[in-house]
C-alpha cells in the first residue's frame, strides 16, 4: 500500500478567476490549488532511528549546499554535509536537527538519510555548543608539537568548528529552551 497522500484541492479566497493558476495546475479549476503530497522520510544512525514519518518539505544540507525536496522528485543520492536539516512534517509542524555528514537517497517517495549523528535543535544547549566552538578553536590555534600539522588533522577540527557553529545558529535560531 502506498503511503502517499492523494491530491487535494482547495479553494484560494481572494484568487481572481481570471488569473494564472498557482502552481502550474493545467488541469484545475479558477480558484483551485494543488496541496503539497506527503512522502515518507527516515533519519537513522548507527544508534537509533530518529525520524519516522509523513513530510511535506525536506531542506537538506549536502557537502555542497543545501536541497530542497519534496514529493515525486526524481531520485538522488547525495552527499550530506555538517549542518541542518528542516523537515516539514505532515500533521504541519516542523522539526529540526544538526546533522554530521552522511548520506540521502530519495527513491520512490521515500526519502532516507543515513547520518552519524542527528541532533534535535531542541535539545541543544546553547553553552555547551559555544564550548565545543571554543574548544574547537583553541586546538587550532596551539600547537604543542611545533611540528606541521598533517591536513587530516586540521581537517578534523574544522570540521570540529563547522559543527560548532550550526549547533550555535541553530540553538539561538530555536530561541531559550522551555
Amino acid at each position: 500500500a502506498s503511503r502517499r497522500t492523494s491530491r487535494c484541492r482547495r479553494s484560494l479566497e481572494g484568487y481572481h478567476a481570471d488569473s494564472p493558476l498557482p502552481c502550474g495546475g493545467a488541469d484545475l479549476e479558477p480558484g483551485e490549488a494543488t496541496v503539497a503530497q506527503n512522502f515518507r522520510c527516515q533519519i537513522v544512525t548507527p544508534s537509533a532511528e530518529v525520524f519516522d514519518g509523513e513530510v511535506t518539505y525536506v531542506d537538506l544540507p549536502a557537502w555542497d549546499g543545501q536541497i530542497g525536496v519534496m514529493a515525486s522528485r526524481s531520485p538522488l543520492l547525495v552527499e550530506l554535509g555538517a549542518g541542518i536539516l528542516r523537515l516539514d512534517t505532515a500533521d504541519g509542524g516542523v522539526r529540526s536537527y544538526v546533522l554530521r555528514e552522511g548520506f540521502a537517497q530519495m527513491d520512490d517517495d521515500c526519502l532516507t538519510l543515513l547520518t552519524e549523528v542527528a541532533e534535535p535543535v531542541e535539545s541543544i544547549d546553547l553553552a555547551e555548543a559555544e564550548q565545543s566552538l571554543a574548544s574547537a578553536n583553541a586546538d587550532l590555534a596551539s600547537n604543542a608539537s611545533g611540528r606541521p600539522r598533517s591536513p587530516e588533522a586540521i581537517e578534523e577540527i574544522a570540521k570540529r568548528q563547522r559543527i560548532a557553529m550550526q549547533r550555535i545558529a541553530a540553538a539561538r535560531a530555536r530561541g531559550p529552551r522551555r
